[in-house]
């Protein structure tokens, strides 16, 4: 079975803010810590800011990073 986290175990972050200055913020402090496995979007933020630049801001920070297999939830 595929599985979208390849941990039995993980930390994901709830993003329930409004502002992408905090999400910034709590991506760039967390994204490298180990057992994070993904962030989970609040839909405030979503609505707010549009999907397509949360998803940006975020993957600022994951994508493309050594080892780093960080999910969007």
């Amino acid at each position: 079975m595929n599985r979208i986290i390849d941990k039995d175990k993980s930390i994901v972050p709830a993003c329930d803010m409004t502002n992408l200055r905090e999400l910034e913020f709590l991506v760039q402090e967390t994204y490298n810590i180990e057992g994070i496995s993904g962030y989970k979007v609040g839909k405030l933020l979503a609505y707010w800011n549009s999907l397509p630049e949360v998803v940006k801001v975020i993957r600022n920070y994951t994508k493309n990073r050594a080892g780093s297999k960080k999910k969007i939830c």
